[in-house]
């Protein structure tokens, strides 16, 4: 009984010991082909600048820096600008770059924020709109970023505004 009792146990650890090595080769397998994973690389992109919005207006180079950009939007060449905004004790950098490809017309905008009390956080949003935006009651005009992935939308201010 002793002797069936460790044969039965000899098979139980030698199949669990099986399943788990199958186990792990698929997770190895899952993780290569992520890994593996790269967006496609675009060579051909015209840098706008950056525009700085700190607690004073913005930097003297924007309008154009913003003008490159909508005009690679509305035009056929890809191109990327950054939006600087930094505050007392926070701040944020959106990194644009429209893309024209297949006939479609794609922004994507990889934001990186961070807290001085340590916390950082980037996060990619891929989006389809550039349009003009003017509030009445504040007369504050830019541009609207939108039609992004997580509703996200982002105000590109126009280089007139503080």
């Amino acid at each position: 009984m002793a002797v069936a009792k460790a044969k039965r146990s000899r098979k139980f650890s030698v199949l669990l010991g099986t399943a788990m090595i199958v186990v792990l080769a698929v997770a190895i397998s899952i993780i290569a082909a992520f890994a593996s994973y790269k967006p496609p690389i675009v060579t051909n992109v015209e840098s706008c600048g950056t525009v700085d919005v700190h607690l004073t207006p913005y930097s003297s180079n924007s309008t154009q820096v913003e003008d490159c950009f909508i005009s690679a939007y509305s035009g056929t060449y890809n191109a990327m600008m950054s939006l600087h905004y930094m505050g007392v004790d926070t701040g944020s950098t959106d990194n644009f770059t429209v893309i024209h490809s297949d006939g479609n017309t794609i922004i994507y905008d990889i934001v990186s924020s961070y807290v001085n009390a340590g916390g950082y956080r980037t996060t990619m949003y891929v989006c389809s709109n550039l349009a003009p935006y003017f509030d009445n009651s504040t007369k504050i005009s830019g541009f609207l970023v939108s039609r992004c992935t997580g509703n996200y939308t982002v105000f590109i201010p126009g280089s007139q505004a503080v």
